[in-house]
């Protein structure tokens, strides 16, 4: 884990929170789901702006992350407000048939953007996510099952679930994927984790490749 966050870290910089920017808190509690997120709103806030979610791994500390990445500053220059969702179980729920057929985590996801986009006023059309370790997991999830499809994703250290390719409705999306060779916990080769299998790098790329109607991968 220690060295894909420092792979992580190179791409993003140490950046303190920008004057005129606004760091807001909320939770959400209802029948079906709970849990906590920050919104960030840069520097010269405008509407219509473009939101990027970012879905750490397990119970990492969405301030801490923030603060010790760049992330404000690239909100900054970039023009567009970021999101940290914390799940109520202080890990996501997306890998298993049965996890992802119950999963409440995209439903907090769900009410989370809805929210913003009614509060904040957040361009639904530019929705991008942004998963480390498991968040990468659970990006892949959402941009499958999610009620607001995102533009993009960008999945770090993580792999595509062999039960979620199966029952995956999203057409087409940008999709990046960061993977270390020498990764100990998600191998680059099909592997195990928990209770689901996960594809390997190369079949995980391929299944986006051919979701986006590519002809060469």
């Amino acid at each position: 884990m220690l060295k894909r966050f420092f792979f992580l870290s190179l791409i993003l910089s140490l950046a303190p929170l920008h004057a005129n920017a606004t760091m807001l808190q909320n939770s959400i509690k209802s029948s079906q789901t709970k849990g906590t997120y920050s919104l960030y709103e840069p520097t010269g806030f405008t509407l219509s702006m473009p939101l990027l979610i970012v879905l750490m791994d397990g119970d990492g500390n969405p301030e801490v992350f923030a603060q010790n990445n760049r992330i404000y500053d690239a909100a900054n220059r970039g023009g567009f407000a970021v999101a940290f969702p914390a799940p109520d179980l202080d890990t996501w729920q997306y890998g298993h048939f049965g996890q992802i057929q119950k999963n409440t985590d995209t439903v907090f996801i769900n009410k989370m953007i809805e929210l913003i986009i009614k509060i904040q006023k957040i361009d639904a059309r530019r929705i991008f996510i942004a998963g480390y370790g498991e968040g990468g997991f659970m990006a892949q999830n959402y941009a499958c099952l999610g009620s607001y499809k995102p533009r993009g994703i960008a999945v770090v250290g993580a792999a595509m679930s062999k039960d979620l390719q199966k029952i995956c409705d999203n057409a087409s999306l940008s999709v990046l994927y960061i993977r270390g060779g020498k990764d100990a916990v998600i191998h680059a080769d099909e592997g195990w984790m928990g209770n689901f299998t996960y594809l390997s790098t190369a079949d995980s790329m391929k299944f986006w490749a051919t979701k986006n109607g590519c002809k060469t991968f």
